[in-house]
């Protein structure tokens, strides 16, 4: 079983957002064609953690970690590494630490 875990930078975090309960699933953003090296046109997929609030689905795998419940996609938990650390980055945003988030590229050749 993969194991959560919050800093307290994160926990402090998602209180003051007021979240005691939120889901984690991957979304992925598309970036547009682009020219690359006189090869063809490249278009880049970059997977992302969102989060929202609430709870998850009835697929999704529950976790209780310092009084706050955490709801994660089976997506995103095959992407874990060993176990996964919420922190907050430099940002002040939501940075998560045991993911293997790899973009993907599409070339069309001219």
């Amino acid at each position: 079983m993969v194991e959560v875990n919050l800093t307290a930078r994160a926990l402090e975090r998602l209180k003051e957002k007021g979240f005691k309960t939120f889901k984690l699933e991957v979304v992925e953003e598309t970036y547009e064609w682009t020219p690359c090296c006189g090869i063809g046109d490249a278009c880049v997929t970059v997977p992302r953690v969102k989060v929202k609030g609430g709870e998850g689905g009835l697929e999704d795998v529950k976790f209780h970690v310092e009084g706050v419940t955490i709801y994660v996609e089976p997506k995103l938990l095959s992407m874990v590494e060993g176990g996964l650390t919420i922190d907050v980055n430099e940002f002040g945003e939501l940075d998560f630490k045991g993911l293997r988030l790899n973009p993907s590229f599409t070339i069309r050749n001219y």
